[in-house]
């Protein structure tokens, strides 16, 4: 869902200017390498959510995999910055060009009408990463309830879902009655509130408190700010960040610190892995980036070459620990994950 550049950061959560939106320069040259246009493979558009980010570089390549496994022409774009108001103008531009199909990352309602034009010109529309249709800030406004969008297949993350598996994972690691600290990247973005949300319904049933510590997008920042909050509350048992920018510093505190408490993140990255194989950080979440990208090249072909009906996929409900973290490091050292 949500995924973050490392330090410096990169990216926003708010509206950003869409100056300077560029698509990856890796983009041409390997969807040719992998799978040269011909006249008879459709063509099909993935607008992703960043450039410059390792997760996002493994969505891509999936799709471009996938295009090249399913006799695809696939042309993926991104953003310089993070925004459904950054996507938009891509997608636009990519419906221009009168696309077989597009692959959507629905981050929000403000990316309905978009949708919708797509289908009504006739694109094959599936949607991956993000399938954020409930409403937003408690206004039903936001809300996003045409059945056109709500039933079209998705490849992605149940945040919340995801959340609850993460929080049971770490419920054994966890003493009876304990205060578990939840950090957040960036307050206020629906993703990380659904993961919060799962995270407090499984510890709170289970008599363990949370603290919300809202931080930012700088790890060094993040590093800071974690270590002062625990300073001041040494009854804290156990953290939680809900993105890269604050589980990496929190179990890089706790590592430096030989503190005896148990670390969780979501979206695990090379760090995280780092953190896992040494035993400081216990569990973090996997969204397999690569196979969201490379199943929606195979959804889009399912619809535009075969006439069948596209596949939901619930993308990697699992948790990596110290058990299977040597198969994600590997699938990460070739830039799978």
């Amino acid at each position: 869902m949500v995924t973050f550049a490392k330090r410096p950061a990169i990216i926003a959560a708010a509206a950003i200017t869409l100056a300077g939106i560029v698509a990856s320069p890796v983009t041409s040259a390997y969807a040719a390498s992998q799978h040269p246009n011909t006249a008879a493979d459709p063509t099909v558009y993935m607008v992703g959510s960043v450039t410059n980010n390792t997760f996002w570089a493994a969505v891509q390549k999936g799709f471009l995999a996938g295009g090249a496994a399913f006799g695809l022409h696939t042309i993926y774009e991104a953003p310089g910055v993070h925004s459904s108001a950054s996507a938009i103008p891509l997608i636009q531009a990519a419906l221009a060009a009168k696309p077989a199909g597009i692959a959507i990352n629905y981050t929000d309602k403000s990316l309905q009408n978009i949708t919708l034009q797509a289908l009504s010109q006739g694109a094959k529309v599936v949607l991956y990463n993000n399938n954020l249709f409930q409403e937003f800030g408690g206004k039903p406004d936001t809300a996003t309830t045409n059945p056109a969008i709500t039933k079209l297949a998705y490849v992605g993350e149940n945040s919340y879902d995801h959340a609850v598996t993460l929080a049971n994972d770490l419920l054994p690691r966890l003493k009876a009655g304990t205060t578990v600290l939840i950090v957040d990247p960036v307050p206020g973005v629906e993703v990380l509130a659904l993961r919060r949300q799962g995270l407090e319904s499984v510890f709170n049933a289970h008599g363990i408190k949370t603290q919300y510590l809202p931080a930012g997008l700088d790890e060094t920042s993040n590093f800071t700010l974690i270590g002062s909050y625990l300073a001041a509350h040494p009854g804290i048992g156990g953290i939680v960040g809900l993105g890269d920018p604050t589980g990496d510093p929190a179990a890089e505190y706790v590592q430096q610190h030989h503190l005896n408490i148990p670390v969780g993140a979501f979206d695990v990255d090379s760090e995280a892995i780092h953190y896992i194989e040494a035993g400081v950080m216990t569990d973090a979440t996997d969204q397999e980036p690569y196979l969201q990208g490379y199943l929606s090249a195979e959804n889009l072909a399912f619809i535009i070459k075969d006439h069948l009906y596209p596949i939901t996929v619930n993308i990697s409900d699992y948790v990596v620990d110290k058990a299977n973290v040597a198969d994600v490091a590997a699938a990460s050292a070739a830039g799978l994950d």
